[in-house]
Protein backbone atom coordinates (compact mmCIF):
# COMPACT_ATOMS: atom_id res chain seq x y z
CA UNK A 1 0.00 0.00 0.00
CA UNK A 2 1.22 3.74 -0.78
CA UNK A 3 2.46 5.58 2.31
CA UNK A 4 0.67 8.30 3.73
CA UNK A 5 2.03 10.89 5.87
CA UNK A 6 0.42 13.75 7.71
CA UNK A 7 -0.59 16.20 5.72
CA UNK A 8 -2.39 15.83 2.71
CA UNK A 9 -0.17 14.21 -0.07
CA UNK A 10 -2.68 13.26 -2.73
CA UNK A 11 -2.10 9.87 -1.65
CA UNK A 12 -4.40 6.50 -2.23
CA UNK A 13 -6.14 6.58 1.38
CA UNK A 14 -7.17 3.99 3.39
CA UNK A 15 -10.57 2.82 3.56
CA UNK A 16 -11.05 4.11 6.98
CA UNK A 17 -9.83 7.22 6.24
CA UNK A 18 -11.85 7.50 2.84
CA UNK A 19 -15.05 6.39 5.42
CA UNK A 20 -14.15 9.79 7.42
CA UNK A 21 -13.72 11.43 4.72
CA UNK A 22 -17.37 10.57 2.65
CA UNK A 23 -19.46 10.87 5.77
CA UNK A 24 -21.84 13.65 5.97
CA UNK A 25 -22.52 14.57 9.28
CA UNK A 26 -20.72 14.86 12.89
CA UNK A 27 -18.44 12.59 14.04
CA UNK A 28 -15.66 11.03 16.36
CA UNK A 29 -12.99 9.82 14.65
CA UNK A 30 -10.57 7.88 17.08
CA UNK A 31 -7.25 7.77 15.47
CA UNK A 32 -3.81 6.34 16.51
CA UNK A 33 -0.73 7.61 17.08
CA UNK A 34 0.41 8.52 13.32
CA UNK A 35 -2.66 7.10 11.84
CA UNK A 36 -2.19 10.29 8.79
CA UNK A 37 -5.45 12.41 10.47
CA UNK A 38 -3.92 15.48 9.44
CA UNK A 39 -4.20 14.15 5.62
CA UNK A 40 -7.57 12.80 6.26
CA UNK A 41 -8.82 16.23 7.04
CA UNK A 42 -7.10 18.07 4.58
CA UNK A 43 -9.43 15.28 2.15
CA UNK A 44 -12.10 15.93 4.04
CA UNK A 45 -11.88 19.80 3.20
CA UNK A 46 -11.09 19.04 -0.52
CA UNK A 47 -14.33 17.26 -0.39
CA UNK A 48 -16.14 20.29 0.63
CA UNK A 49 -14.84 23.24 -1.23
CA UNK A 50 -18.05 25.13 -0.87
CA UNK A 51 -17.52 25.06 3.05
CA UNK A 52 -16.37 26.91 5.41
CA UNK A 53 -14.30 24.63 8.31
CA UNK A 54 -12.79 26.05 11.52
CA UNK A 55 -10.33 23.29 12.76
CA UNK A 56 -9.00 23.83 16.27
CA UNK A 57 -6.01 21.98 17.46
CA UNK A 58 -4.09 21.81 20.51
CA UNK A 59 -1.20 24.83 20.59
CA UNK A 60 0.34 27.40 18.65
CA UNK A 61 3.23 25.44 16.92
CA UNK A 62 -0.26 22.74 15.64
CA UNK A 63 -1.09 26.02 14.31
CA UNK A 64 1.36 27.15 12.47
CA UNK A 65 1.76 23.34 10.83
CA UNK A 66 -1.40 22.73 10.15
CA UNK A 67 -2.27 26.15 8.56
CA UNK A 68 1.13 25.76 6.13
CA UNK A 69 -0.10 22.35 5.02
CA UNK A 70 -3.85 23.57 4.23
CA UNK A 71 -2.13 26.65 2.30
CA UNK A 72 -0.32 23.89 0.24
CA UNK A 73 -2.81 22.57 -1.16
CA UNK A 74 -4.72 25.75 -1.55
CA UNK A 75 -8.10 24.90 0.93
CA UNK A 76 -8.35 28.77 1.55
CA UNK A 77 -11.68 28.18 2.88
CA UNK A 78 -10.43 26.48 6.51
CA UNK A 79 -9.20 28.26 9.10
CA UNK A 80 -7.16 26.51 11.15
CA UNK A 81 -6.91 28.00 15.57
CA UNK A 82 -6.25 27.04 18.96
CA UNK A 83 -9.67 27.61 21.08
CA UNK A 84 -7.28 30.61 22.36
CA UNK A 85 -6.71 32.62 19.58
CA UNK A 86 -10.07 32.11 18.41
CA UNK A 87 -11.29 33.41 21.67
CA UNK A 88 -8.43 35.89 22.06
CA UNK A 89 -9.58 37.55 18.33
CA UNK A 90 -12.78 37.63 19.57
CA UNK A 91 -13.10 38.87 23.06
CA UNK A 92 -9.29 40.89 23.13
CA UNK A 93 -7.89 41.66 20.00
CA UNK A 94 -8.14 46.09 19.67
CA UNK A 95 -10.47 46.24 22.72
CA UNK A 96 -8.18 47.58 24.92
CA UNK A 97 -7.77 44.33 27.12
CA UNK A 98 -4.07 43.91 28.72
CA UNK A 99 -2.64 39.90 28.83
CA UNK A 100 -1.26 39.24 32.17
CA UNK A 101 2.51 39.22 32.16
CA UNK A 102 3.00 35.53 32.55
CA UNK A 103 -0.30 34.47 30.58
CA UNK A 104 -1.33 32.73 34.10
CA UNK A 105 -2.83 33.93 37.82
CA UNK A 106 0.31 33.31 39.97
CA UNK A 107 -0.44 33.09 44.13
CA UNK A 108 1.38 36.73 43.93
CA UNK A 109 -1.30 38.25 42.00
CA UNK A 110 -3.90 37.05 44.42
CA UNK A 111 -1.81 38.34 47.76
CA UNK A 112 -1.96 42.10 45.61
CA UNK A 113 -5.05 42.41 44.22
CA UNK A 114 -7.60 40.60 46.65
CA UNK A 115 -7.49 43.22 49.92
CA UNK A 116 -9.73 40.99 52.11
CA UNK A 117 -7.32 38.12 53.07
CA UNK A 118 -8.91 36.08 55.98
CA UNK A 119 -6.56 37.09 59.33
CA UNK A 120 -4.29 34.22 59.57
CA UNK A 121 -2.03 33.82 61.86
CA UNK A 122 1.33 33.15 60.14
CA UNK A 123 2.37 33.97 56.46
CA UNK A 124 2.48 30.76 55.41
CA UNK A 125 -1.11 30.23 55.84
CA UNK A 126 -1.25 33.65 53.75
CA UNK A 127 0.29 31.44 50.23
CA UNK A 128 -1.01 28.43 50.68
CA UNK A 129 -4.73 30.39 50.55
CA UNK A 130 -3.30 32.34 47.56
CA UNK A 131 -2.31 29.10 45.60
CA UNK A 132 -5.65 27.44 46.52
CA UNK A 133 -7.38 30.73 44.70
CA UNK A 134 -5.62 30.38 41.74
CA UNK A 135 -6.09 26.20 41.97
CA UNK A 136 -10.25 27.75 41.96
CA UNK A 137 -9.70 29.64 39.11
CA UNK A 138 -7.88 27.34 37.19
CA UNK A 139 -10.19 24.88 37.54
CA UNK A 140 -13.11 27.12 36.92
CA UNK A 141 -11.82 28.66 33.59
CA UNK A 142 -11.00 24.80 32.23
CA UNK A 143 -14.65 23.95 33.35
CA UNK A 144 -18.02 24.13 31.45
CA UNK A 145 -19.97 25.75 34.74
CA UNK A 146 -21.27 29.29 34.56
CA UNK A 147 -20.21 30.14 38.31
CA UNK A 148 -17.37 29.37 40.51
CA UNK A 149 -19.55 28.38 43.24
CA UNK A 150 -20.70 25.39 40.62
CA UNK A 151 -17.38 24.09 41.26
CA UNK A 152 -16.98 21.69 44.23
CA UNK A 153 -13.83 22.70 45.07
CA UNK A 154 -12.99 20.17 47.95
CA UNK A 155 -13.91 17.53 46.33
CA UNK A 156 -11.15 18.23 43.89
CA UNK A 157 -8.05 18.51 46.70
CA UNK A 158 -6.78 15.02 47.76
CA UNK A 159 -3.80 15.65 50.56
CA UNK A 160 -6.37 15.70 53.52
CA UNK A 161 -5.16 18.58 55.30
CA UNK A 162 -4.98 20.79 52.40
CA UNK A 163 -9.01 19.48 52.03
CA UNK A 164 -9.51 20.58 55.49
CA UNK A 165 -7.90 24.03 55.04
CA UNK A 166 -9.53 24.60 51.57
CA UNK A 167 -13.11 23.88 53.16
CA UNK A 168 -12.43 25.90 56.12
CA UNK A 169 -11.70 29.11 53.99
CA UNK A 170 -14.16 27.97 51.07
CA UNK A 171 -16.02 31.15 51.00
CA UNK A 172 -13.34 33.36 51.15
CA UNK A 173 -11.57 31.23 48.29
CA UNK A 174 -14.60 31.24 46.06
CA UNK A 175 -15.07 35.23 46.88
CA UNK A 176 -11.27 35.90 46.06
CA UNK A 177 -11.73 33.79 42.67
CA UNK A 178 -15.14 35.87 41.55
CA UNK A 179 -13.40 38.72 42.89
CA UNK A 180 -10.47 38.86 40.46
CA UNK A 181 -12.14 37.02 37.43
CA UNK A 182 -14.63 40.07 37.34
CA UNK A 183 -11.93 42.68 37.49
CA UNK A 184 -10.55 41.18 34.46
CA UNK A 185 -13.28 40.69 32.55
CA UNK A 186 -13.91 44.41 33.54
CA UNK A 187 -10.39 45.38 32.64
CA UNK A 188 -9.50 46.45 35.64
CA UNK A 189 -6.84 43.76 36.07
CA UNK A 190 -4.52 42.26 33.67
CA UNK A 191 -6.23 39.49 31.97
CA UNK A 192 -5.11 35.40 31.63
CA UNK A 193 -5.45 33.60 28.60
CA UNK A 194 -7.78 30.73 30.21
CA UNK A 195 -9.73 34.16 31.89
CA UNK A 196 -10.44 34.97 28.14
CA UNK A 197 -11.45 31.76 26.53
CA UNK A 198 -13.74 31.39 30.00
CA UNK A 199 -15.34 34.41 29.10
CA UNK A 200 -16.08 33.39 25.47
CA UNK A 201 -17.37 30.71 26.41
CA UNK A 202 -19.96 32.32 29.05
CA UNK A 203 -21.49 34.13 25.85
CA UNK A 204 -22.77 31.24 24.04
CA UNK A 205 -20.82 32.54 20.73
CA UNK A 206 -22.40 30.74 17.55
CA UNK A 207 -19.05 30.98 14.85
CA UNK A 208 -20.13 31.71 11.29
CA UNK A 209 -18.91 28.36 10.08
CA UNK A 210 -20.96 25.40 8.25
CA UNK A 211 -18.32 23.08 9.58
CA UNK A 212 -16.65 22.91 12.89
CA UNK A 213 -13.23 20.21 13.39
CA UNK A 214 -11.46 19.63 16.68
CA UNK A 215 -8.53 18.08 17.18
CA UNK A 216 -6.77 16.61 20.59
CA UNK A 217 -10.06 15.29 21.65
CA UNK A 218 -8.72 13.08 24.76
CA UNK A 219 -7.41 16.48 26.07
CA UNK A 220 -9.72 18.80 25.29
CA UNK A 221 -10.73 21.78 27.48
CA UNK A 222 -13.82 21.61 28.61
CA UNK A 223 -14.51 25.29 28.41
CA UNK A 224 -14.30 24.87 24.43
CA UNK A 225 -15.88 21.86 24.41
CA UNK A 226 -18.79 23.51 25.61
CA UNK A 227 -18.29 26.03 22.79
CA UNK A 228 -17.69 23.19 20.07
CA UNK A 229 -20.63 21.18 21.02
CA UNK A 230 -23.10 24.03 20.71
CA UNK A 231 -22.52 25.16 17.56
CA UNK A 232 -25.54 24.51 15.16
CA UNK A 233 -23.12 23.41 12.20
CA UNK A 234 -21.82 19.92 11.40
CA UNK A 235 -18.96 19.24 13.92
CA UNK A 236 -16.12 16.51 13.94
CA UNK A 237 -13.80 15.76 16.65
CA UNK A 238 -10.47 13.71 16.32
CA UNK A 239 -8.30 12.08 18.37
CA UNK A 240 -6.99 9.34 20.79
CA UNK A 241 -8.09 8.47 24.24
CA UNK A 242 -4.98 6.52 25.14
CA UNK A 243 -2.76 9.70 24.43
CA UNK A 244 -4.97 11.58 26.58
CA UNK A 245 -1.97 13.26 29.02
CA UNK A 246 -3.06 15.96 30.49
CA UNK A 247 -5.49 15.29 33.03
CA UNK A 248 -4.03 17.31 35.78
CA UNK A 249 -4.04 20.39 34.01
CA UNK A 250 -8.08 19.60 33.81
CA UNK A 251 -8.27 18.35 30.25
CA UNK A 252 -11.05 15.91 29.84
CA UNK A 253 -11.57 12.95 27.36
CA UNK A 254 -14.37 14.49 25.40
CA UNK A 255 -14.15 11.44 22.88
CA UNK A 256 -16.41 9.68 25.00
CA UNK A 257 -18.39 12.27 25.71
CA UNK A 258 -19.59 13.30 22.51
CA UNK A 259 -22.67 10.71 20.60
CA UNK A 260 -21.56 11.30 17.38
CA UNK A 261 -21.07 7.68 14.74
CA UNK A 262 -17.79 6.53 15.73
CA UNK A 263 -14.78 5.82 12.82
CA UNK A 264 -11.13 4.81 13.33
CA UNK A 265 -7.76 4.98 12.30
CA UNK A 266 -6.21 1.92 13.41
CA UNK A 267 -3.28 2.57 10.44
CA UNK A 268 0.01 4.01 11.61
CA UNK A 269 2.50 5.66 8.98
CA UNK A 270 4.95 6.61 11.18
CA UNK A 271 6.37 3.20 12.48
CA UNK A 272 6.17 -0.65 11.81
CA UNK A 273 4.70 -3.71 13.36
CA UNK A 274 7.55 -3.65 15.62
CA UNK A 275 6.53 -0.59 17.41
CA UNK A 276 2.98 -1.21 16.85
CA UNK A 277 3.30 -4.59 18.80
CA UNK A 278 5.47 -2.50 21.98
CA UNK A 279 2.57 0.42 22.04
CA UNK A 280 -0.36 -2.63 22.46
CA UNK A 281 2.07 -3.84 25.03
CA UNK A 282 1.57 -0.67 27.21
CA UNK A 283 -1.94 0.23 26.50
CA UNK A 284 -2.53 -4.00 27.60
CA UNK A 285 -1.57 -2.64 31.05
CA UNK A 286 -4.51 -1.02 31.84
CA UNK A 287 -5.83 -4.35 32.41
CA UNK A 288 -4.20 -4.75 35.39
CA UNK A 289 -6.03 -2.27 36.86
CA UNK A 290 -9.36 -3.66 35.15
CA UNK A 291 -9.53 -1.33 32.60
CA UNK A 292 -10.78 -3.63 29.20
CA UNK A 293 -8.69 -2.58 25.94
CA UNK A 294 -10.83 -4.99 23.84
CA UNK A 295 -11.17 -3.76 20.19
CA UNK A 296 -8.00 -1.66 20.26
CA UNK A 297 -5.77 -1.88 17.85
CA UNK A 298 -2.67 -0.15 15.64
CA UNK A 299 -0.99 -1.50 12.16
CA UNK A 300 2.17 -0.43 11.87
CA UNK A 301 1.85 0.43 8.18
CA UNK A 302 5.48 2.62 8.30
CA UNK A 303 7.82 4.09 8.13
CA UNK A 304 8.03 6.50 5.14
CA UNK A 305 10.94 7.68 2.94
CA UNK A 306 14.58 8.31 5.46
CA UNK A 307 15.67 11.61 6.45
CA UNK A 308 18.79 12.71 5.73
CA UNK A 309 19.95 13.07 9.01
CA UNK A 310 18.81 10.62 11.38
CA UNK A 311 17.30 12.27 14.69
CA UNK A 312 18.00 10.28 18.34
CA UNK A 313 15.57 11.34 20.76
CA UNK A 314 15.92 10.87 24.97
CA UNK A 315 12.19 11.18 26.50
CA UNK A 316 11.84 11.04 30.07
CA UNK A 317 8.65 11.10 32.21
CA UNK A 318 9.42 13.74 33.96
CA UNK A 319 11.71 17.01 34.82
CA UNK A 320 13.49 15.23 37.03
CA UNK A 321 14.15 12.63 34.88
CA UNK A 322 14.95 14.66 31.75
CA UNK A 323 17.30 16.90 34.11
CA UNK A 324 19.31 14.05 35.13
CA UNK A 325 19.58 12.51 31.41
CA UNK A 326 21.01 16.06 30.68
CA UNK A 327 23.66 16.03 33.31
CA UNK A 328 24.73 12.18 32.59
CA UNK A 329 25.13 13.36 28.97
CA UNK A 330 26.16 16.74 29.09
CA UNK A 331 28.20 17.48 32.07
CA UNK A 332 29.70 13.22 32.05
CA UNK A 333 29.97 12.51 28.37
CA UNK A 334 30.50 16.04 26.64
CA UNK A 335 27.36 15.24 24.13
CA UNK A 336 25.72 17.82 22.05
CA UNK A 337 22.13 18.28 23.01
CA UNK A 338 19.07 19.85 22.08
CA UNK A 339 15.71 19.91 24.25
CA UNK A 340 11.98 19.92 23.02
CA UNK A 341 10.55 23.25 23.56
CA UNK A 342 14.12 25.02 24.84
CA UNK A 343 15.94 24.28 27.63
CA UNK A 344 14.35 27.43 29.42
CA UNK A 345 11.42 25.41 30.03
CA UNK A 346 13.10 22.86 31.71
CA UNK A 347 14.33 25.08 34.48
CA UNK A 348 11.62 27.78 34.96
CA UNK A 349 8.40 26.64 36.12
CA UNK A 350 5.21 27.32 33.88
CA UNK A 351 4.32 30.49 36.15
CA UNK A 352 8.05 32.28 35.34
CA UNK A 353 9.74 31.10 38.87
CA UNK A 354 12.99 30.37 38.10
CA UNK A 355 14.65 27.23 39.68
CA UNK A 356 17.57 29.26 40.85
CA UNK A 357 15.12 31.32 43.12
CA UNK A 358 14.31 27.81 44.68
CA UNK A 359 18.44 26.73 45.02
CA UNK A 360 18.91 30.06 46.41
CA UNK A 361 16.08 29.73 49.33
CA UNK A 362 17.17 26.46 49.47
CA UNK A 363 21.09 27.39 50.77
CA UNK A 364 19.83 30.07 53.07
CA UNK A 365 20.48 33.37 50.43
CA UNK A 366 17.15 35.04 50.84
CA UNK A 367 18.86 38.45 49.13
CA UNK A 368 19.53 36.41 45.77
CA UNK A 369 16.09 35.76 45.39
CA UNK A 370 14.44 37.58 42.40
CA UNK A 371 10.49 36.16 42.46
CA UNK A 372 8.63 38.02 45.19
CA UNK A 373 6.20 34.48 45.41
CA UNK A 374 9.36 32.67 46.61
CA UNK A 375 10.70 35.61 48.81
CA UNK A 376 7.91 35.70 50.92
CA UNK A 377 9.13 32.14 52.46
CA UNK A 378 10.65 31.91 55.90
CA UNK A 379 13.09 29.27 54.58
CA UNK A 380 13.21 26.51 52.20
CA UNK A 381 11.26 24.05 54.72
CA UNK A 382 8.34 26.30 54.34
CA UNK A 383 8.19 25.75 51.03
CA UNK A 384 8.19 22.18 51.15
CA UNK A 385 5.36 22.46 53.82
CA UNK A 386 3.78 24.65 51.13
CA UNK A 387 4.43 22.57 47.85
CA UNK A 388 2.80 19.43 50.18
CA UNK A 389 -0.20 21.48 51.48
CA UNK A 390 -1.45 22.69 47.90
CA UNK A 391 -0.45 19.68 46.14
CA UNK A 392 1.74 21.52 43.56
CA UNK A 393 2.88 18.92 40.97
CA UNK A 394 5.32 21.13 39.29
CA UNK A 395 6.84 22.74 42.60
CA UNK A 396 7.29 18.57 43.90
CA UNK A 397 9.21 17.66 40.89
CA UNK A 398 11.63 20.39 41.70
CA UNK A 399 11.43 19.87 44.98
CA UNK A 400 12.44 16.25 44.25
CA UNK A 401 15.09 18.30 41.70
CA UNK A 402 17.14 19.19 44.73
CA UNK A 403 16.73 16.56 47.49
CA UNK A 404 18.39 14.11 44.39
CA UNK A 405 21.45 17.06 43.66
CA UNK A 406 21.40 19.53 46.17
CA UNK A 407 23.60 22.17 45.87
CA UNK A 408 25.47 20.64 42.75
CA UNK A 409 22.19 21.64 40.83
CA UNK A 410 23.60 25.41 40.33
CA UNK A 411 26.48 24.13 38.23
CA UNK A 412 25.18 21.28 36.60
CA UNK A 413 22.18 23.42 35.70
CA UNK A 414 24.88 26.43 34.50
CA UNK A 415 26.36 23.86 32.00
CA UNK A 416 23.34 22.59 30.53
CA UNK A 417 22.10 25.62 29.46
CA UNK A 418 25.99 27.15 28.26
CA UNK A 419 26.00 24.13 26.22
CA UNK A 420 22.62 23.06 24.44
CA UNK A 421 22.38 23.32 20.81
CA UNK A 422 20.04 23.73 17.71
CA UNK A 423 18.61 20.55 16.51
CA UNK A 424 20.81 20.61 13.65
CA UNK A 425 24.19 20.71 15.63
CA UNK A 426 22.46 17.91 18.19
CA UNK A 427 23.78 14.58 18.62
CA UNK A 428 20.66 13.80 20.67
CA UNK A 429 17.41 15.43 21.74
CA UNK A 430 16.44 15.89 25.43
CA UNK A 431 12.49 15.85 25.92
CA UNK A 432 9.80 14.54 28.75
CA UNK A 433 6.97 12.77 27.00
CA UNK A 434 4.85 16.04 27.35
CA UNK A 435 6.83 18.56 25.29
CA UNK A 436 7.15 15.46 22.83
CA UNK A 437 3.77 15.53 22.01
CA UNK A 438 3.45 15.72 18.21
CA UNK A 439 6.86 15.16 17.55
CA UNK A 440 8.15 12.10 15.87
CA UNK A 441 11.96 10.63 15.96
CA UNK A 442 13.84 8.44 13.92
CA UNK A 443 15.60 6.56 16.97
CA UNK A 444 13.86 7.07 20.63
CA UNK A 445 15.25 5.42 23.72
CA UNK A 446 13.13 5.88 26.90
CA UNK A 447 14.10 7.00 30.58
CA UNK A 448 13.84 4.34 33.48
CA UNK A 449 11.11 6.91 35.49
CA UNK A 450 8.04 5.48 33.08
CA UNK A 451 5.84 3.09 34.68
CA UNK A 452 5.68 -0.74 33.50
CA UNK A 453 3.68 -3.70 35.11
CA UNK A 454 6.03 -4.47 38.04
CA UNK A 455 5.45 -0.41 39.74
CA UNK A 456 1.60 -1.01 38.57
CA UNK A 457 1.86 -4.11 40.58
CA UNK A 458 3.24 -2.57 43.80
CA UNK A 459 1.29 0.40 43.40
CA UNK A 460 -2.19 -2.19 43.79
CA UNK A 461 -0.45 -4.28 46.85
CA UNK A 462 0.37 -1.08 48.60
CA UNK A 463 -3.30 0.35 48.04
CA UNK A 464 -4.29 -2.68 49.66
CA UNK A 465 -2.29 -2.52 52.52
CA UNK A 466 -2.48 -1.91 56.31
CA UNK A 467 -2.48 1.08 56.78
CA UNK A 468 -3.36 1.95 52.69
CA UNK A 469 -1.66 3.90 50.45
CA UNK A 470 -4.02 6.51 48.49
CA UNK A 471 -4.26 5.46 44.92
CA UNK A 472 -5.49 7.01 42.14
CA UNK A 473 -6.86 5.26 39.15
CA UNK A 474 -7.10 7.99 36.85
CA UNK A 475 -3.51 9.37 37.82
CA UNK A 476 -2.14 5.47 36.96
CA UNK A 477 -4.07 5.12 33.65
CA UNK A 478 -2.28 8.42 32.31
CA UNK A 479 0.71 7.09 33.86
CA UNK A 480 0.02 4.32 31.07
CA UNK A 481 -0.97 6.67 28.50
CA UNK A 482 2.60 8.33 28.77
CA UNK A 483 4.46 5.13 28.32
CA UNK A 484 2.32 4.61 25.25
CA UNK A 485 2.77 8.06 23.83
CA UNK A 486 6.31 7.97 24.30
CA UNK A 487 7.01 4.47 22.54
CA UNK A 488 4.66 6.12 19.60
CA UNK A 489 7.20 9.32 19.10
CA UNK A 490 9.51 6.75 17.47
CA UNK A 491 9.47 5.83 13.57
CA UNK A 492 12.17 3.52 13.50
CA UNK A 493 14.27 2.20 16.40
CA UNK A 494 13.15 2.06 19.98
CA UNK A 495 15.24 1.04 23.09
CA UNK A 496 13.10 0.80 26.22
CA UNK A 497 15.50 0.07 29.32
CA UNK A 498 12.76 -2.18 31.28
CA UNK A 499 10.10 -4.41 30.71
CA UNK A 500 7.03 -2.91 30.07
CA UNK A 501 4.93 -6.16 31.38
CA UNK A 502 6.67 -7.93 34.40
CA UNK A 503 9.23 -10.90 33.57
CA UNK A 504 6.94 -13.67 32.43
CA UNK A 505 4.20 -11.33 31.37
CA UNK A 506 3.79 -10.32 27.62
Amino acid sequence: MSSNREGGTGLRLTDEQNAVVKHPGSACVVACAGAGKTATLVEYAKARPDSRILYIVYNRSARIEATAKFKRQGLNHVCVETAHSLAYREMISSKGFHIHASGNLKPQDVLEWYETLPKFSNELNKLIFARHVVSLVNLFCNSREQRVHHIDYVKSVKEPSAKYFANRYLDNIEDAAESILQRMWDGILPITHDAYLKKFQLQSPVLPYTHVLTDEGQDSNPSWLDVFLRQPAIRVIVGDSHQSIYGYRGAIDSLNMVDFPRFTLTGSFRFGSHIAKKAMEAIRLKELLGVPVTGFRIQGLGPGKRREKTERAVLARSNLGLISHAIEAVCNKGKKCAYEGEIQNYTFMSDGTNLYDILNLYVGKPERIRDDFIRKFESYESLVQYQKEVEDRELGMVVDLISTYSTGLFGFIREIREKAVGKDQAEVILSTCHKSKGAEFDDVTLGSDFINGEKIVKLLAAAQARPPKPFDLQTVLEEVNLLYVAITRSRRLLDIPFPIWSEGRV
